[in-house]
């Protein structure tokens, strides 16, 4: 084994969560859509696998966006107080080194519109999704769009014109994945429900969730502009990397 080719190796990974607790959107009329709350909170993972005692600063382009710190407890509180970097040497293996919260307004990157309607016995639904407002060389991957029904559905019907919708008809939820969003086509879901009985006032409407993520993409602008490492003349191999994804991305219908 060459290992050689592991001992000199320091990987920033960056995971930035849209709303960690909740993202809730309220389908008012026809297509408004109205975001009740939201918010960002990020990670920021290390992977070091560095022989001796190297010392490590991490700076960033703008220290300024970050909110509610928590720090890994190799890394310098002094240091970082005063002048918003990070100063450590790292432990050997994988762990977090800081996690955050992202203090300003972002725009959420993907819409997810539902549209469902109950006559009777039956019902019908439309789903809507997409990307606004990223980067026309990102892509929004590893969609999974999840309805929840009550125990009064007995059968649900539905075509993606993008994906794989799937109906769980014991546990009453439907599942909708699509594994890349593209650059033309919108994703649209549409079909009927069958019910045991008429809908009631007080029946729990239908829960929508979403999950995705953006790799190479950081909605929070968070952004490392310099990693250096000293006390250590060997060559060290840096990577940095960053991703987007949903947290609990609820959609109210």
């Amino acid at each position: 084994t060459d290992i050689a080719s592991f001992v000199c190796l320091l990987t920033l990974r960056v995971r930035i969560v849209v709303l960690p607790t909740f993202l809730v959107y309220r389908c008012c009329a026809l297509f408004v859509v109205c975001v009740v709350t939201a918010g960002v909170h990020g990670k920021l993972e290390c992977t070091s696998r560095l022989s001796g005692m190297p010392d490590v600063t991490v700076t960033f382009q703008d220290p300024s966006l970050f909110d509610n710190v928590s720090l890994h407890p190799c890394v310098r509180m002094n240091r970082f107080m005063k002048e918003r970097l990070l100063s450590f040497v790292p432990p050997d293996g994988v762990f977090t080194l800081m996690e955050y919260s992202v203090n300003r307004q972002v725009a959420i990157p993907v819409y997810v519109k539902p549209q469902i309607s109950f006559h009777g016995h039956s019902g019908n639904m439309n789903i809507f999704m997409g990307a606004k407002g990223i980067p026309a060389d990102k892509r929004i991957e590893g969609i999974v769009i999840t309805v929840r029904f009550s125990q009064n559905v007995t059968t649900v019907h539905m075509n993606a014109n993008v994906g794989d919708a799937v109906f769980n008809q014991n546990s009453k939820v439907l599942t909708w994945t699509i594994d890349r969003l593209g650059k033309t086509l919108s994703p649209n879901l549409g079909g009927t429900i069958a019910l045991a009985r008429p809908i009631s006032n007080h029946e729990q409407k239908p829960e929508v969730s979403a999950s995705w993520k953006i790799p190479a993409y950081s909605i929070s602008g968070m952004r490392v502009a310099n990693v250096s490492i000293f006390n250590e003349t060997y060559k060290v191999h840096k990577g940095m990397r960053s991703v987007t994804r949903a947290g609990k991305f609820s959609i109210r219908t």
